[in-house]
C-alpha cells in the first residue's frame, strides 16, 4: 500500500484550480498506468489516490461540492439504471461523469427512429442495436474507471432479484407504467433506495423511495392495476424535459450515496417547463 500510495504521489501534480482541495491531481492517463503496473482496477486506483488525498483531475471541478470522502463513497457505489432510453441515458452518463463506480445497465429495447429526438445514446449508427449495450460502449470511452454490466432484458418478476442485487441504489427510468410497481416491490423488498421520475410532454416528476415508504402505490395504484405507456402517448416526450428530470435524478442520487443535503423521500417535485412551475407535494 506505501508503494502505492508513493506511485500516486510521484505521478501526481501541484494543483493550479484556487478552489481545488486536495491540491494534488493525477491525469486519467497516470491512473490507467499505475492500476496496470500494481494489477488492481482503475476504479480501485483512483479510491487510492482519493484516500492519499490526491484528486483524480477528471473530478477536480466536484471537489469544491463534493470532498474526498465523498467522491470515495461514490466510487464505491453500485447504481442499476432500469431504461436505458430517454431518461437513462442521461442517468448513466451523468452518474459515469460524476464518478459512481459501478453501474448496472438494464434494457431489452433496441433503438429506433422515433428515440432520436431525445435518448442520449441514440445515433443513426446505434438503431437497431440493444440499448443497455449501446450504452455500455459509449460510458467506457466516457470514464474507463466505471465498473459496467449490462443487462439486454426487460425486468420482470423472475430477474428483477439478480439484476439488482449488491445495488446501493436503483434509478427507475422506464417509460409509462410497466414494470414500475414490480420494480417498486423488488425495491422495498431488497431494502434499496429507488430514484423514480417520469415525464409527460413539458411537465415531469421526481421522487425518492427509501425502503418502507409509500412511494408511488398510492399515485399509481399495484401491479395488477398498473401498466401501459402512460400519458406521454398522448402529450409527447420533447428532450428538454427528459434531460432536467434525469439530471434532478442524478443529483437525488449523489445525495443518497453521499448522504449529503435532502433527498425527496415521500416528496414529488414536480415541474411544468411550458410555464416554468416546480412543486413539492408531500407523498407522506
Amino acid at each position: 500500500m506505501a508503494e502505492l500510495s508513493r506511485a500516486l504521489f510521484n505521478a501526481s501534480y501541484q494543483g493550479s484550480h484556487p478552489r481545488t482541495d486536495p491540491r494534488r491531481l493525477i491525469k486519467d492517463r497516470e491512473i490507467g498506468r499505475i492500476a496496470e503496473e500494481f494489477g488492481i482496477s482503475r476504479n480501485e486506483a483512483e479510491i487510492a489516490a482519493l484516500e492519499a488525498e490526491i484528486a483524480p483531475a477528471r473530478y477536480v471541478r466536484n471537489m469544491a461540492a463534493l470532498d474526498c470522502k465523498d467522491q470515495i463513497r461514490l466510487l464505491k457505489s453500485r447504481a442499476a439504471i432500469i431504461g436505458l432510453g430517454g431518461l437513462g441515458g442521461y442517468v448513466a452518463q451523468t452518474l459515469a461523469r460524476s464518478g459512481v463506480g459501478s453501474l448496472v445497465l438494464v434494457d431489452g429495447d433496441v433503438f429506433e427512429q422515433t428515440n432520436l429526438n431525445r435518448q442520449a445514446f441514440s445515433t443513426i449508427r446505434t438503431l437497431g442495436e440493444n440499448k443497455a449495450e449501446a450504452a455500455l460502449e459509449k460510458i467506457r470511452k466516457m470514464n474507463p474507471s466505471v465498473n459496467l454490466e449490462w443487462e439486454g432484458v426487460f425486468l420482470d418478476k423472475d430477474n428483477a432479484g439478480p439484476i439488482l442485487k449488491g445495488a446501493d441504489v436503483i434509478m427507475d427510468c422506464l417509460g409509462g407504467l410497466d414494470n414500475r410497481v414490480l420494480l417498486q416491490q423488488a425495491a422495498r423488498d431488497m431494502e434499496i433506495p429507488l430514484i423514480s421520475a417520469a415525464l409527460a410532454g413539458f411537465t415531469g416528476h421526481v421522487t425518492v423511495v427509501f425502503p418502507g415508504d409509500q412511494g408511488l402505490f398510492p399515485l399509481i395504484g399495484r401491479e395488477d392495476d398498473s401498466s401501459g405507456e402512460g400519458v406521454e402517448t398522448d402529450l409527447g416526450c420533447p428532450c428538454p424535459p427528459v434531460m432536467l428530470a434525469a439530471s434532478i435524478q442524478c443529483s437525488e442520487a449523489v445525495k443518497v450515496l453521499t448522504r449529503k443535503g435532502q433527498a425527496l423521500q415521500n416528496k414529488l417535485l414536480a415541474f411544468d417547463l411550458l410555464d416554468n412551475t416546480f412543486q413539492v407535494f408531500d407523498l407522506s
